[in-house]
């Protein structure tokens, strides 16, 4: 048996390469899947809190993803790190998701209903600036904000946000460039 197939729990989870607890999570070993959550799980609830709006679908979509994972652990490619593999599952649950919420609404408004759409995600300790940039953020096409959270909010490479998006490292480039262009206009007043 090699170091890398150890089980998670002859060390720290804290130290166990990311591939191995990812794979020690799928075979239920002990403490693997807590660990993996602990480890990735408040990242991708945050990346998903902004692609969808809500809190409340932002943690289930976070656990499919996460569930998902496991399932597919086989499937995970280690030349990229695991998160940007969780982001692209994350994403891909996501979009889909607002696919049947807009698919669901525009059925209700041709019946004559209209529920009312979730809440933008907002706290009380953000500052002005934190929600002028969220507001902002929300005004950008998806392709820009995705690129522009995994860029800036998750410190992804171009390399790794190309994977997550499934585009070319020039698509994320311009896209990027693009994303803040836009924010300069839109978070214009608080430029110096």
């Amino acid at each position: 048996m090699s170091a890398q197939d150890l089980p998670i729990d002859h060390g720290s989870p804290h130290d166990v390469d990311d591939a191995v607890l990812l794979r020690a999570a799928a075979r239920q070993e002990p403490g693997a899947v807590e660990a993996l959550v602990a480890r990735h799980g408040d990242r991708v609830c945050g990346f998903l809190t902004r692609i969808v709006h809500d809190a409340a679908w932002a943690e289930d979509l976070t656990q499919e993803t996460l569930l998902r994972a496991l399932r597919e652990a086989a499937d995970y490619d280690a030349r990229w790190s695991l998160r940007t593999w969780l982001f692209r599952i994350g994403r891909n649950l996501a979009l889909d998701l607002l696919r049947r919420e807009q698919s669901l609404r525009a059925r209700s408004r041709a019946v004559g209903f209209v529920g009312s759409a979730p809440p933008a995600v907002v706290t009380a300790e953000h500052q002005e600036f934190q929600q002028a940039l969220e507001q902002a953020l929300q005004q950008l096409p998806e392709g820009f904000r995705s690129v522009f959270v995994l860029g800036c909010g998750e410190n992804l490479s171009y390399e790794e946000i190309a994977a997550v998006l499934g585009i070319s490292v020039k698509t994320v480039s311009s896209r990027l460039h693009r994303a803040r262009l836009q924010l300069r206009t839109l978070l214009g007043r608080y430029q110096r």
